[in-house]
C-alpha cells in the first residue's frame, strides 16, 4: 500500500516564499509571475490567488515527496502515492464544494497517477499577498492565452495563432531553469520583431524549489500548475480558453516501454486531462472555460511542416525539447539520448529539415551515438518498436494493444468509433515518418560498415532487422535490404519437444538446445494450454518479456536476444537446408506490449523428439529436403 503523505502549508504570505510542512519536515519553493499589468491586477479576483497558490504548493509537494528507489519506480502501484493537502484558502466554501474539490482531486489524480485528498480552511484578509506578481505599467488586451514552452511544438502554435492578422496573444511560460527561460525569451523576441511588439505578450512565471524541496525528479503535476497559471492569465483578461500546442502522439503518450508504468507515462496534455483542467476552471471562475489543444491531430513531423510553411525554420534551432534541461549547454542544448531529443531528430530527418536542426547541437548523435546505458538502450529501441509496429497493425490490434487510446476516446468531441479510427491513422503517420528514416539511414549504414557507432540506435535495430552480432561495428551487406521471399499462408513449422526443456527440435532443421530450446519449451506450455481450452488461434496468450525475464532471473532485454538468437539460428539452417526462410513472425509471433507466444497459424507442436536427427552430433548438419520434411 502506499504510505500518506500529510502536507500542510505553513506559510504563503507577504512574499514570494511558499513554506510546507511536509510529513513533519519543511520544505520551501518560491513563485514569481512576471509580464501583467499593473491595471490587470489592481483588484485579482480572489480565486485566481488562490489557484494559484494550490497549483504551486501541489507541485512543490509532489517534487518533495519521493516515489522511491529506481526498483520500486518499476513497480506501478507502490511507485504511487497518498497525498492529503490541509490548505488555507480566501473563499474555503468554494475549493470545499463537491464539484471543485471532487475535479481537483480527479484530475490530479489522472495527471500524476497519485491519490490526491484536500481539506480548505479559511484564511485571514492579506492585501500584501500579490507580490509574486511583477508588475509592469504597460498594458496589452489579448484574444488567446498559450501555454508556452519553447519547444518545437509551442512554436508552431504561436506562428498559427499569429498567423491571423491582428491577432494578439499571451504567451505564457514556465521554467525552473534560466537556460530554458533565455531561449523562450529569444523566440519571443523574434516574433515581436517578424509580428510586431503590441501583438505578443509574454508572461514568464519562475518557480524555483529548494534544493531540499526538490528531491522527486518525475515532476507529473507541473502541467496543472502551468495550466493554472494560463487560466488565471486569461480569467483576468476575460478571455474564455487556454491552449496547450502538442503533437497527438507526444499528447496521448502511448507507453514505449514495459518499465513505463504509472506516472512515468505523463499525461500532461491528454485529452482525458485537458478536459479535466477546463471542467475544473470552470467550476472555480463559474464560467465556462475550455483547455484546448489546436495540434492533438498533427505528428511531429507535420509540427515541423507547419513551421517551414509559416517560413520559421530559421526558428528551429532557437527551440528547446531536451528534457535534461540543467545539464544542457550553449554548445549542446540537447542531450541526444532522452525520448524528446530522438523524437525531435527523427522529425526533423522525416520532414527534410536536418538543416534547420543542427546535429552539432546535441551532444549526442540520436541515430548514430554510443548509448551505454541499459535504460537508455530500452527506451530507445522502445521508441522505434512502438512506432514501426504502429504501421503494421490493424486499427483493431491497435486498439486491443494500447488500452490507453480508450481512456482518450470519450474526451475527442466525436463518436468513439471516428476517434479510434482518427487515431490509429495518427499514429501509422506517425510510424511511416520513423520507418522512412530508420530505412534510409539502415542502407547507408549497409554501404559504410563505419558508419555508427556499434552501441548505437541504428546499430540495434540494424543487429534486430538484419541479425548478426556484430561486436565493434555494423557490416551488412546492401543485398541484405532486399525483402525476404514471403511464406505459403499454409505452411506450417512442426516442432517437435525433447525430454527436457533444454532440447526440442523443428522438423527439417534438426536440434536445438540451451537457450533457444529453453524458449521454444516455454512457449509450448501456453499454447498447449490454448490448445486444451479449445481457444482460437487469434486467442492464443502472449507472454510479456518482462514475465520472461522474472521467470529466468534476466533483464527483459536479454529475453529480446534469445528471440533474435533463435531467429537468427532458424535462418541460418535453412539457408544451409535450401529452404525458405520463415518471416520474423512465422514461428515466434510477437506484437509489441501484447508478448512472445508460437504462432499458431504456422508451428505445430509434438512432444515427442523425432527419431531420424542425429544424437552424437553437436552442431546442425545439413539434412536431406524431403517432400514435407520442414511444412506439412
Amino acid at each position: 500500500m502506499p504510505r500518506d503523505h500529510l502536507i500542510r502549508c505553513v506559510d504563503s504570505t507577504g512574499d514570494e516564499s511558499i513554506l510546507l510542512d511536509v510529513d513533519g519536515e519543511q520544505r520551501g519553493a518560491t513563485l514569481r509571475i512576471q509580464g501583467l499589468s499593473r491595471r490587470m491586477v489592481a483588484n485579482p479576483p480572489e480565486p485566481v490567488l488562490d489557484l494559484v497558490e494550490i497549483a504551486a504548493i501541489v507541485y512543490a509537494a509532489d517534487a518533495a515527496i519521493r516515489r522511491g528507489g529506481a526498483k520500486d519506480a518499476q513497480m506501478g502501484a507502490r511507485w504511487r502515492r497518498r497525498m492529503m493537502f490541509e490548505i488555507p484558502v480566501r473563499d474555503p466554501d468554494l475549493w470545499n464544494s463537491a464539484d471543485v474539490k471532487g475535479s481537483l482531486e480527479k484530475t490530479l489524480g489522472l495527471l500524476s497517477d497519485d491519490h490526491y485528498a484536500f481539506a480548505f480552511t479559511p484564511r485571514p484578509p492579506d492585501p500584501k499577498r500579490i507580490e509574486f506578481l511583477n508588475l509592469r505599467d504597460a498594458d496589452l488586451a489579448v484574444s488567446s492565452v498559450a501555454m508556452f514552452s519553447g519547444g518545437l511544438d509551442s512554436l508552431a502554435g504561436a506562428l498559427q495563432d499569429l498567423s491571423a492578422p491582428e491577432r494578439r496573444i499571451a504567451l505564457v511560460s514556465h521554467h525552473s531553469s534560466t537556460k530554458l527561460a533565455k531561449a523562450q525569451t529569444e523566440i519571443v523576441s523574434e516574433l515581436r520583431k517578424r509580428f510586431g511588439a503590441a501583438r505578443v505578450l509574454h508572461v514568464p512565471v519562475s518557480m524555483q524549489l529548494g534544493k531540499e524541496t526538490n528531491r522527486e525528479s518525475t515532476h507529473r503535476s507541473r502541467s496543472f500548475l502551468f495550466a493554472a497559471l494560463g487560466a488565471a492569465v486569461a480569467h483576468m483578461m476575460d478571455a474564455d480558453h487556454v491552449t496547450f500546442h502538442e503533437n497527438g502522439v507526444v499528447s496521448l503518450n502511448l507507453p514505449i516501454s514495459g518499465q513505463v508504468v504509472g506516472a512515468r507515462a505523463t499525461r500532461s496534455t491528454h485529452p482525458q486531462a485537458l478536459a479535466g483542467l477546463g471542467e475544473l476552471f470552470s467550476a472555480v471562475f463559474k464560467k465556462p472555460m475550455t483547455v484546448e489543444n489546436p495540434l492533438f491531430w498533427k505528428t511531429k513531423t507535420e509540427v515541423l511542416e507547419l513551421i517551414r510553411n509559416a517560413g520559421a525554420s530559421d526558428l528551429v534551432r532557437m527551440s528547446r525539447s531536451c528534457g535534461d534541461v540543467r545539464g544542457r549547454t550553449k554548445m549542446h542544448p540537447h542531450c541526444g539520448k532522452c525520448s524528446q531529443c530522438i523524437d525531435r531528430r527523427f522529425a526533423a530527418l522525416a520532414a527534410g529539415m536536418d538543416e534547420a536542426d543542427p546535429i552539432e547541437a546535441y551532444e549526442t548523435d540520436p541515430l548514430q551515438g554510443p548509448r551505454t546505458d541499459v535504460r537508455d538502450r530500452e527506451m530507445a529501441l522502445g521508441y522505434i518498436r512502438n512506432a514501426t509496429a504502429f504501421t503494421s497493425m490493424s486499427s483493431t490490434n491497435f486498439m486491443l494493444s494500447y488500452g490507453e487510446v480508450q481512456r482518450a476516446l470519450g474526451a475527442l468531441g466525436m463518436t468513439p468509433e471516428a476517434a479510434a479510427e482518427r487515431l490509429f491513422n495518427l499514429h501509422q503517420r506517425h510510424g511511416r515518418s520513423v520507418k522512412q528514416v530508420l530505412d534510409k539511414r539502415l542502407s547507408e549504414v549497409a554501404i559504410r560498415a563505419d558508419y555508427a557507432d556499434p552501441d548505437s540506435l541504428i546499430a540495434m535495430i540494424g543487429r534486430e532487422r538484419f541479425g548478426g552480432e556484430a561486436p565493434a561495428a555494423i557490416t551488412l551487406a546492401p543485398t541484405r535490404n532486399k525483402e525476404k521471399p514471403r511464406s505459403k499462408a499454409d505452411r506450417a513449422w512442426v516442432l517437435r519437444l525433447g525430454k527436457n526443456e533444454r532440447e526440442a527440435e523443428i522438423e527439417g532443421l534438426g536440434r536445438f538446445r540451451g537457450v533457444s530450446a529453453g524458449f521454444i519449451s516455454r512457449l509450448s506450455k501456453d499454447h498447449f494450454r490454448a490448445l486444451g481450452n479449445g481457444l482460437p488461434a487469434e486467442d492464443h496468450p502472449f507472454v510479456q518479456a518482462r514475465l520472461l525475464s522474472q521467470e529466468w532471473g534476466i533483464g527483459e532485454e536479454v529475453v529480446r536476444r534469445r528471440v533474435n538468437r533463435l531467429r537468427r539460428e532458424v535462418t541460418s539452417r535453412c539457408e544451409m537446408n535450401g529452404i525458405a526462410p520463415p518471416d520474423r513472425n512465422e514461428i515466434v509471433e510477437n506484437i509489441p506490449w501484447r508478448g512472445y507466444r508460437l504462432n499458431p497459424d504456422h508451428v505445430r507442436v509434438y512432444r515427442e523428439p523425432s527419431e531420424h536427427i542425429s544424437k552424437d552430433r553437436k552442431e546442425p548438419r545439413p539434412l536431406p529436403r524431403q517432400p514435407g520434411a520442414s511444412c506439412k
